[in-house]
């Protein structure tokens, strides 16, 4: 005998995803594909250089998935913070690469030679101390610090913040996958983790532990690290023990693990805070930025040759 009962819960069921399916789709051809760019080259940059006659080192920051410049709005914590840069006698940029009027919506194929090609020219000025860079990046921009740093021998010290071992997909509301990074026209390898990640990520504006999932197949993991041996300075990086975003600690460790491994000749120091991916809401955790910043620039003359 037919269980109508069963019947009708299957076909609600049905329904259900059909209607999810619709609105979707609906959604995105209304709301964002109309305001969908292909990657661009451009990136947003502001400036906060120290104007006093005299070059100073120069500090970059970066910030992650949230898109935008977020380092250059006017919140008191980012006008506090480039303050106590200053302060330590350092000029400081912001670059926004993806998400502003300028840029890629969309973190997708953002062009790591456009980013460096603007900071080299800002270095290059007069202003700037024998060249001297140092790059800060929060989360996806931690990931993107290392990725330049490596490429890149003219930076001379990286703090990555929350950051990533390997190169992870775009985060853009389509498929398949693609990779968020592109070197001398070539979209970087990166570790495929699932779709539903993502689509969270775009959504909802969280990420999760699906990507420790990911993580367990070493095989892609290898082909997609980032190679911060080739790293031509200090580096700081700083985690959350309990990182309800991405496994940035653990990550952490990966990164100290490959370093040991090729000998780095440079400093090389993990901060693990007892705290979750936001790590700022830590003081201590900035006066740790400050701290390396002014020992090996300032202090041991990182830049002075």
């Amino acid at each position: 005998m037919i269980d109508q009962k069963k019947i009708w819960r299957y076909s609600l069921i049905v329904v259900g995803f059909t209607l999810l399916f619709i609105t979707s789709t609906l959604f995105f051809a209304l709301t964002i594909y109309p305001n969908f760019r292909e990657p661009s080259e451009n990136i947003d940059v502001a400036e906060f250089l120290i104007e006093d006659g005299k070059p100073h080192p120069l500090v970059v920051l970066f910030g992650g998935s949230g898109g935008g410049n977020s380092w250059a709005k006017p919140h008191p914590k980012n006008t506090e913070r480039i303050k106590s840069l200053q302060d330590l006698g350092f000029s400081v940029i912001t670059i926004g690469y993806f998400g502003t009027s300028t840029t890629s919506r969309f973190l997708l194929d953002i062009s790591l030679d456009q980013i460096m090609a603007e900071i080299d020219s800002v270095a290059a000025r007069d202003a700037i101390q024998n060249k001297c860079v140092s790059l800060l990046g929060i989360s996806r921009g931690g990931e993107l610090v290392l990725l330049l740093s490596s490429l890149h021998e003219s930076v001379n010290l990286v703090v990555s913040v929350v950051p990533s071992h390997v190169v992870w997909p775009a985060i853009y509301p389509a498929f398949p996958q693609k990779s968020a990074w592109q070197h001398h026209g070539t979209p970087l390898v990166f570790l495929p983790s699932s779709t539903i990640t993502w689509i969270k990520r775009v959504a909802f504006g969280f990420e999760d532990h699906e990507m420790a999932e990911a993580l367990r197949d070493a095989v892609a993991e290898e082909k997609a690290l980032i190679h911060v041996e080739d790293i031509n300075g200090p580096i700081l990086l700083i985690s959350g023990k309990t990182d309800e975003v991405w496994p940035s600690y653990a990550m952490s460790r990966k990164v100290m693990d490959r370093l040991s491994e090729h000998e780095f000749q440079y400093e090389s120091k993990h901060v693990a805070q007892d705290t979750g991916h936001f790590v700022f809401r830590d003081k201590s955790s900035w006066k740790e930025v400050l701290s390396f910043l002014n020992r090996h620039i300032n202090k041991n003359g990182l830049c002075s040759n």
